[in-house]
């Protein structure tokens, strides 16, 4: 009888707890929040493919200057001025988050580092996104090159 009643108490946690197995919600890349790199802080729009809009919030001294990336096509304004340069400006923070933001695919999801009730890691080639796990909301992207982190603040919508 006392063997029936653990069994039976086993099975009770088993079930209840889920067997044990966390299933992520799917990366979230249509977003809109606010991005954290060091000293640098942006306001960012991303639709989840080739559209990203990011404003610098600080420094104070770049405050307001914002890279529209429409495909490859690049717009950077400030203050209603606007140029768009002829060739690929060099490499910056900002155009390497949306490089990063615009390679995160289905298969970015296959490739699970980590995972907990709390965060999600997914291991990409050139980075390693931290999402949540119940939202699948981006918190950080480290960057494996140079060790770059953007932390990342999402608006809920």
């Amino acid at each position: 009888m006392k063997k029936l009643i653990l069994i039976m108490l086993v099975f009770a946690i088993t079930v209840i707890s889920g067997c044990g197995e966390i299933k992520p919600a799917p990366i979230n890349s249509s977003f809109s929040g606010e991005v954290r790199c060091g000293e640098e802080e942006y306001s960012i729009t991303h639709n989840g493919r080739s559209i990203t809009t990011i404003t610098y919030t600080k420094p104070v001294l770049m405050r307001g200057i914002s890279y529209v990336y429409r495909g490859e096509e690049l717009t950077i304004s400030y203050g209603g001025l606007s140029y768009k340069p002829t060739r690929r400006p060099p490499e910056s923070r900002v155009s390497r988050l949306r490089d990063i933001l615009c390679r995160i695919s289905e298969k970015t999801q296959e490739n699970i580092k980590s995972i907990n009730s709390e965060c999600t890691v997914y291991d990409m080639r050139t980075a390693t996104l931290t999402c949540a796990t119940d939202s699948g909301n981006l918190e950080r992207i480290y960057t494996k090159n140079d060790g770059t982190i953007y932390e990342f603040f999402i608006k809920e919508k």
